[in-house]
């Protein structure tokens, strides 16, 4: 049985380290008093006792899972359904030989001592083992030699490296490192594995110097850095500058919660401030991915591929059990987060920029919702290994809106992705696949700047100077997002194509779920039957908890509801072949063929909410368009006491009773709502800037301030793009 705290692990049944006698030797020198260096031995053995109950109790493997393999197992030490000429970079066959050792060994240190059934597994090991030294499998993808084959023969060694011959012992701890890694900047997950792998091969060797250097250099990786690694904003990046919470990042964060835990009161414990770090990349990064068990698909790169990520957040649950015990201060927070998980409670709200990722969150008690780019700055996603292979479409606006959190779980294989949600694309067969081969490894990135948003904590907005040229694909213009209390209002504007294909820009395409129901200006609400419907706005389309409305300005709006089919393999090419169908609702407007100077407008608001029974289909009743054009795009409050604003020239906007000048181009947010009214401006280009924002009112009351300018001082290097926010006196 797996558990989270070793005082109520399984009675360890073999001895390692310092063999059964020596633990005999550890209680008489506990009981009589120790010197200095017994002192430090025994820490090294209390500790190794810790790792191996870990080990052995993180999964109970009953003995007879193991005598079935053991049975199968040829008189060579070789399994016969082991291909060990197999080649492959993803999904290596022989790989699956070490595992089953592995697997083998926790059955045998969880079994009794004399269970005969136990030892003969043992033999096999043994015999497995020596057939893969012996043997040596080679793989074409390093990982496997470096990682994959370190990761299970490391906890093998520790957990009955004593009741192996002690040359076979010696033989197989050279595949486990005992010496650092550097191969590049920042944190590098493999670094972090490396550095457990040494833990193992100290603790096998009972050397304590070498389980200090492993830690001491674990800890130096975790810091807040503009490499690779916890971002200033707690974004993870991973593979150049490029959001990866998921996949590397909890990789990675797995890794250090792991050691935190077992380290914690012993002489080889995390220093308080690595601890939280931890926390904080778990409260203030990963939080604001998800929605119960909703991880966000855009910030797992090429992962989304790989038909695990549904439902991933729980794995977040077993990290934060850990972290509880290592940091008993942040236990609450940490449960709540648990909770919210499980379903069991409202997420934090609030809207959160990811400046260093080009990234926003924006989180409600009723739903969720985000919005990925990409910039010249910032790797949107890549394509690699066979992985990934039609993603090139997710960071140029790709976004999610979640209420249950399942609404796109497992979807990949059968959705069309050239109408990614959020994306404006011309609907080619396929999307481009910019690598040479379907192996090779290549990065998506934006082609602009200009791309970026500003948060004032509670409401935020992202503008995206789009523009895709690559081959036959060439697309550009201004789209941007708001995201309000309730409502999400989505424009674009100066849409171009030079591209034969018809330009359409995706809003949602999820898993069917209930009845799509169609409303139009002075008539009854109708369901859609199940096919493809288009219509001219004004429109609101209803599904799953969300209204999808389109003003009188819109284009063709296009529903469909319908049976759509796939291949994993069409994604990632270690995946199943099989021809999979799932019930898919897609909604999406039309720009036609080779548009100059298109738009759109559209917003996106959770039903059962109290300002949802009032919406109509020309417009969520609170929320007015300013401006929707190349050089400036705005919606504000009808109140004027809220107001956003897209600026990719110098310009001016009234919202309510004030006009705003901007002298740079940037991106704004005015909040009159509150008595201390503010001001919130960032740069989406990440760079230091000065902007001068001339505030006119038309308030009688403040004629004072008529043309009162607030100058921002805008940061740039490891907080470029970071809002700044000023109260308007």
């Amino acid at each position: 049985m797996r558990t989270d705290d070793d005082t109520h692990a399984k009675p360890r049944v073999f001895c390692r380290g310092l063999g059964c006698a020596g633990m005999v030797l550890l209680l008489i020198t506990l009981i009589t008093g120790a010197v200095t260096g017994a002192a430090e031995d025994n820490a090294l053995a209390r500790f190794d006792q810790r790792v191996t109950q870990w080990l052995i109790g993180r999964d109970e493997v009953p003995l007879q899972q193991a005598v079935k393999p053991a049975e199968r197992m040829e008189e060579t030490g070789a399994w016969p359904d082991i291909n060990y000429n197999d080649s492959s970079r993803t999904m290596w066959d022989p790989m699956a030989h070490v595992s089953r050792l592995e697997t083998m060994a926790r059955a045998v240190a969880q079994a009794e001592p004399d269970d005969k059934q136990a030892k003969l597994v043992l033999e096999h090991i043994e015999a497995g083992l020596t057939y893969w030294l012996q043997e040596k499998p080679e793989a074409e993808n390093w990982w496997h030699r470096d990682i994959g084959v370190p990761k299970n023969i490391g906890p093998l060694l520790v957990m009955i490296g004593d009741h192996l011959p002690n040359e076979l012992v010696q033989q197989a701890l050279t595949l486990v490192p005992n010496e650092l890694r550097h191969q590049q900047e920042g944190m590098d997950m493999d670094e972090i594995l490396n550095d457990s792998f040494i833990i193992y091969h100290g603790l096998v060797r009972n050397d304590r110097q070498l389980v200090e250097m492993a830690l001491d250099n674990m800890q130096s990786e975790l810091v807040i850095t503009t490499q690779a690694g916890v971002q200033p904003e707690y974004s993870f990046h991973n593979h150049g500058p490029q959001l990866y919470n998921g996949g590397y990042g909890v990789g990675s964060l797995r890794d250090f919660a792991d050691w935190a835990y077992l380290t914690r009161n012993t002489p080889f414990a995390f220093a308080d401030d690595k601890i939280n770090l931890l926390v904080d990349w778990i409260l203030k990064g990963d939080r604001w991915l998800t929605r119960h068990g909703f991880f966000d698909y855009s910030a797992v790169g090429r992962g989304i591929a790989r038909g695990d990520q549904y439902d991933k957040a729980r794995g977040w649950i077993s990290i934060c059990r850990r972290m509880q015990k290592a940091s008993p201060k942040h236990a609450g927070e940490l449960e709540a987060f648990i909770d919210h998980i499980r379903g069991r409670k409202p997420s934090i709200t609030g809207n959160k920029s990811f400046w260093r990722s080009d990234f926003m969150s924006h989180k409600r008690q009723d739903y969720y919702a985000s919005v990925a780019l990409s910039s010249t700055d910032v790797i949107g996603t890549e394509i690699g290994n066979g992985e990934n292979l039609k993603g090139f479409y997710t960071p140029f606006g790709g976004q999610f809106f979640i209420r249950e959190g399942n609404e796109y779980g497992n979807i990949f294989p059968v959705w069309d992705w050239t109408r990614v949600p959020g994306v404006t694309a011309p609907q080619t067969k396929h999307p481009p696949m910019p690598a040479k081969t379907q192996y090779d490894w290549t990065h998506v990135q934006g082609e602009t700047d200009f791309v970026g948003g500003a948060s004032n904590g509670q409401l935020g907005l992202m503008a995206f100077d789009y523009a895709i040229d690559r081959g036959e694909i060439n697309a550009s213009g201004r789209k941007s997002w708001f995201f309000f209390d309730q409502t999400l209002v989505c424009l674009g504007a100066g849409l171009t194509s030079t591209t034969s294909a018809p330009l359409v820009t995706s809003v949602n395409q999820c898993l069917l779920d209930g009845q799509v129901t169609l409303h139009r200006p002075d008539r009854k609400a109708s369901p859609l039957e199940r096919n493809k419907r288009s219509f001219k706005g004004p429109v609101r389309i209803d599904h799953d908890g969300f209204a999808y409305i389109f003003p009188s300005q819109s284009g063709s709006v296009t529903v469909q509801a319908t049976s759509q089919a796939g291949r994993w393999r069409d994604i990632h090419l270690a995946k199943s072949n099989n021809r999979i169908k799932k019930e898919v609702f897609s909604l999406w407007l039309e720009h036609g063929q080779a548009p100059r100077n298109g738009s759109y407008h559209y917003r996106v608001v959770p039903l059962g909410t109290p300002r949802s029974a009032n919406i109509s289909p020309e417009s969520e009743s609170s929320i007015e368009l300013l401006a929707n054009r190349p050089s400036l795009q705005a919606v504000a409050r009808r109140d004027g006491n809220l107001g956003m604003a897209a600026f990719y020239e110098p310009g001016k906007i009234t919202i309510g009773a004030r006009q705003l000048t901007v002298s740079k181009p940037c991106t704004l947010i005015l909040d009159d709502a509150t008595p201390r009214p503010r001001l919130t401006l960032a740069n989406p280009k990440g760079e230091a800037l000065h902007v001068t924002v001339t505030i006119k009112s038309k308030d009688a009351e403040t004629d004072r301030a008529q043309g009162r300018a607030l100058d921002f001082r805008l940061p740039g290097g490891a907080d470029g793009g970071k809002s700044v926010t000023k109260p308007i006196r």
